[in-house]
């Protein structure tokens, strides 16, 4: 399958109605859209996941003219059949294409040969929790988020976290949305951190807000989250 055989795949596969409506989740995009839907995309991934390795190399190292040949190529890297260090080599190679949360939180979730391998890639991830960079950042959390919240890694994450500054609005959503699930699986830490954490004044309400809104904390837990609020404190 080539690289313009993929693309005649993906263009087949348009939706205007989605491409319309997902364009308005992910604004600012380097490189047009298609409009396909992520099952479509899934598909297409397993199936360039089962050719030789030199097809699958040649695509990964392509430049892709749509946003959607970059989401498959993240898709590819997790489905296909490798070492784990040769798959962190590739991982390395795409973190550097990443330049939205849509492909970033794909990306991760499709990462599952880390739950057999969660000490060597939680060292492989040391230098994104390190970079500067927006979207090095947000990758580093949203693996934390979807992998590491839990006995040994909780608290390391949380050492990660506290005093980062957070290079733009998608890293600090990530910490957010992180901070949340921990909560949801380790609430007494999650609280605990949070008191004594020096976040940022919107990573910190922002992770508050998403534990409020989260369907699985109840009322009487939501309004001791909210009695945490700096704002509020500062209104009193």
């Amino acid at each position: 399958m080539g690289k313009e055989t993929i693309k005649e795949l993906l263009l087949s596969q348009a939706d205007e109605k989605y491409r319309a409506f997902h364009l308005k989740l992910v604004p600012g995009l380097s490189l047009p859209m298609i409009g396909v839907r992520l099952p479509a995309l899934r598909k297409i991934a397993k199936e360039i996941s089962k050719k030789s390795l030199e097809e699958i190399l040649a695509f990964l190292n392509s430049k892709g003219q749509y946003y959607e040949e970059v989401m498959l190529q993240g898709l590819v890297i997790g489905y296909m059949k490798c070492t784990p260090a040769e798959r962190l080599t590739l991982i390395r190679e795409f973190v550097s294409k990443i330049d939205n949360w849509a492909v970033c939180d794909c990306f991760c979730s499709g990462l599952k040969f880390t739950e057999k391998n969660k000490e060597l890639v939680f060292d492989f991830l040391t230098d994104y929790f390190q970079s500067e960079a927006e979207y090095d950042q947000r990758f580093a959390y949203v693996m934390a988020m979807d992998y590491f919240l839990e006995p040994p890694y909780l608290a390391q994450v949380f050492a990660r976290i506290d005093g980062k500054v957070l290079n733009g609005y998608y890293s600090q959503m990530a910490v957010a949305w992180c901070l949340s699930i921990a909560y949801i699986k380790a609430p007494q830490e999650t609280v605990a951190f949070l008191k004594s954490a020096t976040l940022d004044d919107f990573t910190y309400e922002k992770s508050l807000q998403k534990i409020r809104e989260s369907l699985r904390v109840s009322p009487a837990e939501k309004e001791k989250i909210k009695a945490m609020s700096r704002k509020q404190k500062r209104e009193d």
